[in-house]
């Protein structure tokens, strides 16, 4: 068995924290390794012990959700943030997208729904479902980018097709009957050529771009 997925819950309201950790506590495959209430106590908890999601409040205090999702990408890239929070504002998810988020769920989420994101987000996908998806779509169309779009292989095209549709490596390597580590390899070309630093990033030039 498959040892569990570290997460990291912030939030500035104590009732969300214990709900959500009593909500995730008898799932086997999630183990809530720390509940934060600010941004010292976040960087504090990542600097001892680093976890593999975390699902991080917009509103966080002194230091918000975008400032701090910023500092995650730039000191712990390895930690998947998730924006949890009770805003669906088109310009919410737009910032939080750029901040470097890999998913987005509203507090409204039932448990089935912020399991599956966490395992998404774990397993190399992105999480942006309902509305949340639709805003990203319309963002992205509504801001055309005036450049020449990169060359990319069929494969890569293929590979770009599946991570429109959210899918996680392995998934994508199912399908096209090809390995995980080909499929790492063909992300990082399209990273790379597209000037982005994570899927989202590859998500939203790609539809700038036309490519899509």
């Amino acid at each position: 068995m498959a040892a569990p997925i570290e997460i990291l819950l912030a939030d500035d309201h104590p009732v969300i924290l214990n709900g959500i950790s009593m909500m995730l506590e008898d799932v086997p495959t999630i183990q809530l390794r720390h509940k934060v209430q600010n941004g010292q106590e976040l960087k504090t908890a990542l600097q001892r012990t680093p976890v593999s999601v975390a699902l991080l409040d917009i509103n966080m205090g002194e230091e918000s959700g975008l400032d701090l999702c910023r500092w995650i990408n730039r000191e712990h890239p390895q930690v998947k943030v998730i924006a949890f929070t009770m805003y669906d504002e088109a310009a919410m998810v737009d910032a939080m997208i750029r901040a470097g988020a890999y998913g987005y769920l509203l507090k409204e989420a039932e448990k089935e729904e912020i399991i599956k994101a966490i395992q998404a987000v774990h397993a190399g996908g992105l999480y942006f479902k309902g509305k949340i998806g639709q805003f990203l779509k319309g963002i992205s169309k509504e801001s055309p980018i005036n450049q020449p779009a990169p060359q990319i292989s069929r494969r890569e095209k293929e590979v770009l097709h599946y991570i429109m549709q959210e899918l996680t490596n392995p998934e994508i390597a199912e399908k096209l009957a090809i390995s995980p580590a080909t499929v790492k390899s063909h992300r990082k070309s399209l990273l790379r050529k597209l000037e982005v630093k994570n899927s989202v990033g590859i998500v939203r030039k790609a539809m700038q771009l036309g490519l899509v």
